[in-house]
């Protein structure tokens, strides 16, 4: 928040800022600016001078804001406690179901993969997708399920614990992450990956970062059901592929997203500020 920025600047403390979604700099992006954008903008530099650094787990949000101060922003990646997902990516089953793992609200794009699904049926009647999670979207998810007749092949399991979430996916053909807004990131992306499944990502955001198409995940087009339903089936009928990618993602994430690695640079950040 920014109503402490002006104590922590009186008070000469290092302060670290963490960026956690597009909200607050999407202003810095646009080339015109509404009254709220132009008051998220100050807002944003009264952190920006409170600040000693100011860190985000998105290397492409880096770059994109670079000429505000390149040397005020660092890189602070997300991670993964592997003892936690991190099973064999050999291992997992491969039944034909696709899960989701999140918020159910219409910007995490619920109702494109629903409707992605309802398409992909058709060719693979014996498929499943797996909701996880609740939300404001949750009702009328129920409804379209009920209206499109797939009540036997669509699953909503709610909140539920974490080793009842591993098992689900861990017996999963691929993973889906289908945000329609600017993800920053995309941790529930990782954790996917970290318990060896395929991953397909809508193209937002820094998604791309952990999600290389044809390297360690697929990507499709926001928004765009028809592309996404393809894309499954092509994974559907090709699960040496998907275990090809699973494999790279996975190797992926024990270098790049580990809760070590991430430790070590959070305190290197911390290191740089109080040096400052």
């Amino acid at each position: 928040t920014s109503s402490i920025c002006d104590t922590i600047v009186k008070s000469g403390i290092p302060a670290v800022a963490t960026i956690h979604d597009y909200d607050l700099i999407s202003p810095f992006l646009s080339p015109t600016a509404s009254p709220l954008q132009e008051l998220k903008r100050r807002q944003f530099r009264r952190i920006m001078r409170a600040s000693y650094q100011i860190t985000s787990p998105s290397r492409k949000l880096i770059r994109e804001l670079s000429f505000l101060d390149k040397d005020k922003f660092s890189y602070l990646p997300l991670n993964v406690a592997l003892k936690y997902w991190s099973i064999n990516p050999d291992t997992y089953k491969n039944q034909p179901r696709n899960t989701y793992l999140g918020r159910l609200i219409e910007d995490k794009g619920i109702f494109i993969l629903l409707e992605a699904y309802r398409l992909l049926v058709k060719k693979f009647p014996g498929s499943k997708l797996s909701f996880i999670g609740t939300g404001q979207g949750e009702s009328r998810l129920r409804q379209l399920i009920q209206d499109y007749g797939l009540q036997e092949q669509v699953e909503l399991y709610g909140y539920i614990s974490l080793a009842k979430v591993q098992e689900i996916m861990s017996s999963s053909r691929m993973h889906v992450v289908s945000s329609i807004y600017e993800e920053l990131f995309g941790l529930v992306g990782i954790e996917a990956q970290a318990i060896g499944l395929p991953v397909l990502a809508a193209q937002v955001g820094g998604v791309s970062e952990w999600c290389k198409e044809g390297e360690t995940g697929y990507l499709y087009e926001a928004q765009n059901p028809q592309i996404l339903a393809e894309k499954m089936a092509y994974l559907l009928q090709h699960p040496l592929e998907g275990k090809r990618i699973a494999r790279k993602a996975y190797e992926l994430i024990q270098k790049e997203y580990s809760k070590e690695k991430s430790i070590q640079l959070l305190i290197a950040t911390y290191q740089k500020s109080i040096e400052a």
